[in-house]
């Protein structure tokens, strides 16, 4: 329903404002249903292809058919998992491209990121720094050489189960996670340039919850945003 808003002329407030969600689906089921209904109830119109409620043009491709959903949304909620998900053009994920869509058009964002990325992360670069080492006090090297070292003399009796403690190697996270964390975080740029770029780190389904409720219940604060 659309109302006037008689004490400014022209302003025209959308009661139902329109939330897109992005995010992979695999293995997150549960909470993406938690979260349509949580905006649902707080009176938002979701968009979400987990839910059903992505319009489709049978004319068009998946990722075309995503993009002009990011298009027609009014506010964005992008989702950074470890499993960036199946469907990928041009090397990126439609996940990733649905982040830069909503950026190229100037949607209002919030990014919610797995906590087990940071993790990941700094596992790779601990590995990465004793494959190509760099100067550091001889104590931390020395950690790092022992580590990997246990590794890599754990992975030539059991290869298949040591490469589920490597990141980069295991089924279930996808290094793209990094790339779309950059992509948010914009580190190209000056740190005083930078606007956009709020990433909450979540380790379970309460901490989500708090994240959207806190802002997306605040009906003064998106309309503050959005006009």
């Amino acid at each position: 329903m659309v109302t006037i808003d008689e004490n400014v002329p022209g302003r025209v407030f959308n009661e139902e404002y329109i939330v897109m969600v992005s995010s992979s689906v695999h293995g997150f089921e549960t909470e993406l249903d938690l979260i349509y209904s949580l905006l649902t109830q707080a009176g938002y119109k979701v968009i979400m292809s987990k839910a059903g409620t992505l319009k489709v043009n049978p004319r068009l491709g998946n990722f075309d058919n995503c993009l002009n959903a990011v298009k027609a949304c009014d506010l964005f909620i992008g989702i950074i998992r470890q499993n960036c998900g199946t469907g990928v053009s041009n090397n990126e994920s439609i996940t990733f491209q649905e982040m830069k869509c909503a950026r190229e058009f100037d949607k209002p964002c919030w990014y919610i990121i797995e906590d087990k990325i940071q993790n990941s992360k700094e596992l790779l670069r601990s590995l990465e720094m004793r494959e190509h080492p760099r100067t550091h006090s001889k104590v931390f090297n020395w950690i790092v050489s022992r580590f990997y070292d246990m590794t890599i003399r754990l992975r030539k009796k059991l290869p298949k189960v040591m490469d589920m403690f490597r990141p980069d190697k295991s089924h279930t996270f996808d290094e793209e996670c990094l790339r779309m964390e950059d992509f948010v975080n914009q580190k190209w740029k000056n740190r005083a340039e930078v606007t956009g770029n709020w990433m909450q780190y979540c380790k379970s389904w309460t901490e989500m919850e708090r994240f959207i409720r806190t802002n997306f219940e605040d009906r003064q604060l998106i309309e503050s945003i959005l006009w």
